[in-house]
């Protein structure tokens, strides 16, 4: 591997870091109590801490019906009428976006579905599975395309007409508790200001204390195997590749380079895990299955790939070493640390990493499309490819807890191990992101 140092790295830590602690304490202080406005001889003064989720929550949208899907919010109050071919035009979507790190991200979209009967536009039931990381809250978009307008942005012909005509927010806690009341366990959401109503169902999933990546023991099986298995199974690669990663790129960058939120998207998991059952099963039906189906099915399933690995690409025995070169002040120092750890890794998981690097630098040269920049993906695979087979810990966040002392012994625990969770999870964002820029930058060589 080849260090070119002639090239400029732009700094990957300093003003990142400081970006970083921020958003953590933001986050944290959305969750502890207040407590200089509470009366410390009174612990029921003391105020409850709004709830974060951290695991997966599994959301059905089942139905949107009401006026408001053919009458935009400034139609209202006219109450004019659409003709039905008119609204045949139509076609629906719901988008979701989870709360991270105080930003609302896009994480799921439903397929376009047009109405099935009166007011009321039908989604078949689809179930996301969306990750968590001490998340408060989500929100629903719905969306609607008319057929028959071109849109006035944009030179394509080919592209429609797009209006937000409904936009719900959540809290995750509430929404639960609303789900597990109702006797059916779903949740009737109506906009307060149209005729617009949402039928969802809502799951959570608790995290297991260590990330699930645990070898398969199928002979065949291509998810959970690990590289040095993959790489050995007749037909398993090409040129050193996973086939798995070369077809799930091919589709991406044949499909997907201008799909907006490309890997951010969640698909349908129906879709994904019959794709994933299929490849385990066969590998050239797995494919043919695949390219049937929608892009963020391939997006998701290179995810599903790394995330499934025994062991990450990054390797958990090198993981600390990482972590440490991210930390580094010194930027050059910093650099020098990330590319000799870069060359400890196995030649066939370098290999690896160094094409799904370039991969994902190219998808970001349409992040005015798509918006996802080489920030926002190595927020996506940060932990897919770093998290360790089992959970370390590490005491790197002294300073991000030393402000919170004052808290009780029992919240403050909890507050340190989120502290840390989060930090780690943005530690491993940065050394991807470092990553990226090495490589893009060609400082990063083979």
């Amino acid at each position: 591997m080849i260090f070119d140092f002639s090239t400029l790295l732009d700094p990957v830590n300093t003003h990142h870091q400081r970006l970083t602690e921020s958003l953590i304490l933001k986050r944290l202080d959305l969750v502890k109590p207040n407590i200089q406005e509470c009366n410390s001889y009174d612990s029921s003064s003391i105020p409850k801490p709004s709830k974060t989720y951290s695991g997966t929550l599994h959301i059905t949208i089942h139905s949107i019906h009401g006026s408001a899907l053919y009458n935009s919010i400034q139609q209202q109050q006219k109450l004019s009428t659409l003709t039905s071919t008119t609204q045949n035009n139509y076609q629906f979507y719901v988008a979701v976006e989870i709360d991270s790190y105080n930003t609302f991200y896009p994480c799921a979209q439903t397929a376009k579905q047009s109405k099935q009967q009166q007011e009321t536009v039908e989604f078949k039931g689809e179930v996301f599975q969306v990750e968590l990381e001490y998340s408060l809250a989500f929100r629903l978009l719905i969306y609607r395309i008319d057929n028959t307008t071109k849109s006035t942005t944009t030179t394509n012909n080919n592209t429609r007409s797009v209006e937000c005509i409904g936009k719900f927010h959540q809290n995750i806690e509430t929404a639960l508790h609303d789900c597990e009341r109702d006797l059916n366990g779903i949740l009737r959401i109506e906009s307060s200001c149209t005729d617009l109503k949402l039928k969802i169902s809502l799951k959570y999933s608790k995290p297991e204390g260590t990330f699930k990546r645990q070898g398969s023991k199928r002979s065949l099986a291509v998810f959970g195997k690990s590289i040095e298995k993959l790489l050995s199974t007749p037909y398993g690669s090409i040129d050193g590749i996973p086939r798995i990663v070369l077809k799930c790129i091919e589709i991406v960058e044949n499909e997907g380079v201008k799909e907006r939120g490309i890997y951010r998207i969640c698909c349908v998991t129906s879709d994904l895990q019959r794709v994933r059952y299929a490849f385990d099963q066969n590998y050239h039906r797995g494919e043919e299955m695949l390219v049937q189906k929608d892009v963020h099915v391939a997006a998701n399933l290179l995810k599903l790939f790394f995330s499934e690995l025994p062991e990450p690409l990054f390797t958990s025995t090198l993981y600390t070493e990482f972590l440490n070169a991210i930390q580094l002040t010194d930027i050059d120092n910093q650099r020098f640390r990330l590319l000799k750890t870069l060359e400890s890794l196995h030649p066939d998981n370098r290999k690896i990493l160094f094409y799904l690097l370039d991969h994902l630098i190219r998808v970001s040269q349409y992040s005015d499309i798509n918006m996802m920049h080489l920030d926002n993906l190595a927020v996506v695979f940060g932990p897919t490819l770093m998290r360790p087979s089992k959970l370390i810990v590490t005491n790197y966040f002294s300073g991000i807890n030393q402000g919170l002392n004052a808290i009780g012994n029992n919240v403050q625990t909890d507050l340190n191990q989120m502290s840390s969770e989060l930090q780690c999870s943005m530690y491993q964002c940065q050394v991807v992101l470092a990553c990226l820029k090495l490589r893009r930058d060609k400082i990063l060589n083979e």
